[in-house]
């Protein structure tokens, strides 16, 4: 074709700028944000156990309560590289504990003394990112009584909902095998007087705590945010940008029919 019979005005040119315009507003492409969830469970017993504490006519006599511990495997999926970007890192902690403290004394000496005896349970999630999920608070509970002669305290329970959400670093949870944490319950007790004779134990009294079997129960999710590796997806065209294609395949008709 003659370079001189070219038609250049802009009612010529219109027709091929829309459909260029058409095509490049039908090419873009996005990179999707997507979240991957796990979740485990647990529900652990930890024994019961018992303090018995004498001083009948200066001999003292003490069985302290053992301590007493259970756990539970928690396994989740590290987040592998192949996927994508890991952005961010959210761990979940709800849970519900429960146990009862009992408690009985006797006092042989007329005077008043007030008796004790102190549960507490410990939690922990163990092998994970520290500052993670750490310093999970105590449940505690007292059972008391005052008695000159012989009393048996009410039983206290000592059961609450334990609940927690942190953040962690993506550096820690990437890679292509497992995490093996751990869930870890601690159960204690110990017996106290007021007044003691000096020695942390009244005059001619006998004293006996009970800590109940002690459970905590919950879940543990771990949620990964992350961009998914380098595979655009076309988006789908606008009902604006289909009506612009329409005019530009019909520009290019009319420009093909005049010539």
């Amino acid at each position: 074709m003659n370079p001189r019979n070219i038609d250049r005005s802009p009612a010529a040119r219109w027709p091929h700028l829309l459909a260029a315009g058409a095509v490049v507003a039908c090419g873009v492409a996005s990179a999707a944000v997507v979240t991957m969830t796990q979740s485990q469970f647990f529900n652990m017993t930890a024994s019961s156990t018992s303090f018995a504490i004498s001083n009948l006519n200066g001999t003292v006599t003490s069985t302290p309560a053992p301590s007493r511990s259970a756990s539970a495997a928690l396994t989740f999926n590290q987040f592998n590289p192949s996927l994508g970007t890991l952005t961010g890192v959210q761990l979940t902690l709800t849970s519900v504990y429960s146990s009862s403290v009992l408690l009985q004394a006797r006092a042989f000496s007329g005077e008043l003394s007030t008796f004790f005896a102190d549960g507490v349970l410990g939690f922990a999630i163990a092998n994970l990112e520290p500052g993670v999920l750490s310093g999970l608070p105590d449940g505690t509970a007292t059972a008391s009584c005052a008695t000159s002669t012989q009393c048996t305290a009410p039983t206290v329970p000592l059961a609450a909902n334990l609940n927690r959400t942190a953040a962690g670093t993506p550096s820690w949870f990437t890679g292509t095998g497992t995490l093996s944490l751990e869930a870890q319950l601690f159960a204690s007790l110990t017996g106290r007087v007021s007044p003691d004779n000096g020695t942390g134990y009244a005059d001619n009294a006998t004293f006996t705590g009970v800590l109940g079997s002690s459970n905590w129960l919950g879940s543990v999710q771990l949620q990964y945010i992350y961009s998914e590796a380098d595979s655009p997806t076309a988006e789908t065209p606008e009902p604006g940008v289909l009506a612009l294609v329409g005019l530009g395949l019909g520009g290019l008709l009319v420009a093909r029919h005049r010539r």
